[in-house]
Parts: C-alpha cells; structure tokens; sequence
C-alpha cells in the first residue's frame, strides 16, 4: 500500500504502559504503510513516555515534547500544527488499529473530508470495559444503531451522536482554525466545542469499516477520577452551551437535590429514608443497561459509585464554570 498523505497523530501524557502496543498493532495492521509520519505529542509526561518513545525505532516518528502538561487541547493543537501533510488522523494513546483498519484507510481518507469510525471495547476484558460499553449503549442507543451503516456529523444532528478525537480524521488547515479560535480559551469540553467547528465547515462522516479498539481505565480509582474530572467539561458544553436531553436530566437531578435538602432540614429521619431509598433505585437501574443477571451482579457496584461520582462531578462543574463566567474565562464570554 501507499501512504496517502495523513499524518498520524498521537497526544499522550503518561501513558507509557499502553504505547508498545499501540505501535505493535501499528505494525501488525500496516498502518505504518499507510501514513505519511506518526507524531507523537508528549504532554509533559513525568512517566517512561520518552524512553518508550526512544524505542519504537525512526520509522515515520517524529517525537514533539512540551516542556510542562498543558491538556488535551494544547497537545492536539501542537501535534496539529506541526504536522507535514493536508490531513491529519488522531488516535488516543490507548486505542489498537483493529483488523483492516489500514486497508479501510487507505480506500476512504482520499473520498472524505473527514471521517470517525466504530470504537470497539472488549468487554471480557474487564468489569470496566463491560461498564462503559453497556452504559453507552443504553445512554446513546440511537448512534449505536446508526453506526451500523455511513451517516454523517451535520450540525443538525451534532448533539445526537457520541464524537471525539479518540479517533478523528480531517483537515489539518481546518482543525488548526478551529482551535485558534478558542486558544485565548481554556476550554474544557474540548473535543465537542472542536469537532463542532469542524462539522459547521463540513459534515464528518462515520463509516462502519473503520473500526479501532480501545481501552478504558482498568481500575476503579482511576475510572471514577476520570469521571470526576470530566464534570466540568461536561457541565461546561450540556448545561451551558445547548439545551438536549441531558441538560433536563441534569435539570431534574439538581431539583431532586433541591427537594432532598429541603427535606434534610425538616426531618432528617425521612430524609435519611428517601436517601436509603434512591440508592435502592440507582444499584437497581443497572439492570437497565445489563444483558444478563450475572452483568448486573457484576454492574451494580460500579454502577452505584459512577452516578455518586458523575452526580458529584456536575455540582463541581457548575461551581466551576459559574466562577470561570464571573472571570470572564468561559469559551465566548
């Protein structure tokens, strides 16, 4: 195969234990034959990134190191920036190129100005993986459906589908545009408020063929940290800056909390019952998402401490954007 003028671009930060194998499933599915140079972004990483990355061997790497962590925008934008070909591909630090993924890129990067495919999660893996492909399977069961066939990102139906970087295909002039116009911002939600701009200057497509393995965090401190990080950026795009499902869901959860707190100061015994209550429900709602009776076993546990985490998450987020508004420090203020 010839490359077909991408550069493959991968922001990591700490991640050292996961870019063996990426490379590995890189050279397997002969991706390396595909693109024209793989930049790696390391994003200050204080792990062995760098003597990882010293032994992947010269073959189209170029190594960009930021001096200090600066976040996932900044790392995308720099990788973006530096790159040497009119298209660039993103994949997360933790993703493998499945099976005829290189075949598929080939054939479809020269057709489409931009492109996302299918994200696998093996969920025998772990009860992690299980957790997240369940979850996002109940919560987004309209894109799981439409991924089975070629659809495309509109701004139409921008907030139906999930999207990110994990992995992203587009045009490197396009992408460099679009976070100049947030680089006086520190956003948060990064990857939505980007791949917006990118899908108001042209649809992204999804393609069915396209498929990458990734994996989630394995271990429930840094699953439910991850979660805990990502309320702010949550709150920041679906309560602050469009009005979907889950801005009423937030909604209606903080109304509830209203209520709980107000019952909390009337009679702390009634309150304490409907707090013993809602936590029945919430172990409960797992078998919503579960297959079978041994995924919920399994689930309920994760599940109770995720909504805990996320619930917590999104109160901190608000405080945090409301501050970050007051600062004049929110994306447009």
């Amino acid at each position: 195969m010839n490359s077909i003028g991408i550069t493959l671009i991968v922001p990591t930060f700490n991640m050292s234990s996961h870019l063996e194998e990426l490379w590995k499933s890189l050279q397997d599915t002969r991706v390396l034959e595909v693109v024209d140079e793989v930049v790696f972004v390391d994003d200050g990483s204080t792990d062995s990134t760098r003597e990882v990355l010293g032994r992947l061997g010269p073959q189209k790497i170029r190594v960009h190191a930021l001096a200090a962590n600066r976040g996932r925008f900044w790392a995308r934008y720099e990788g973006a920036r530096v790159a040497r070909t009119e298209k660039i591909m993103f994949l997360d630090s933790r993703c493998r190129a499945a099976s005829g993924f290189s075949e598929a890129l080939a054939e479809l990067v020269p057709q489409y100005t931009g492109l996302m495919g299918t994200v696998l999660i093996d969920v025998t893996r772990s009860v992690f993986g299980l957790y997240w492909q369940r979850s996002h399977e109940f919560v987004f069961k309209r894109h799981f459906e439409a991924i089975k066939n070629v659809f495309e990102l509109t701004p139409a139906n921008f907030d139906r589908y999930l999207k990110g970087t994990t992995f992203l295909v587009c045009g490197r002039e396009a992408f460099v545009r679009a976070c100049e116009k947030f680089a006086s911002t520190p956003l948060l939600n990064d990857d939505t408020f980007i791949i917006r701009e990118l899908v108001n200057e042209s649809p992204i497509t999804f393609h069915p063929r396209l498929r990458i393995e990734w994996l989630p965090r394995e271990d429930a401190w840094s699953f439910l940290a991850r979660l805990w990080e990502r309320g702010p950026s949550f709150v920041e795009y679906n309560l602050f800056r469009q009005r979907g499902g889950l801005f009423w869901a937030t909604i209606l959860g903080l109304a509830g909390l209203a209520c709980f707190t107000a019952v909390l100061a009337i009679d702390i015994h009634l309150a304490f019952a409907i707090l013993a209550a809602v936590a029945v429900l919430v172990v409960l709602s797992a078998a919503l998402m579960s297959k079978t009776p041994v995924e919920f076993v399994r689930l309920a546990p994760l599940h109770f401490a995720v909504v805990m985490t996320f619930g917590t998450a999104i109160l901190r987020g608000i405080v945090v954007n409301v501050w970050r508004m007051i600062r004049g420090r929110f994306p447009g203020a």
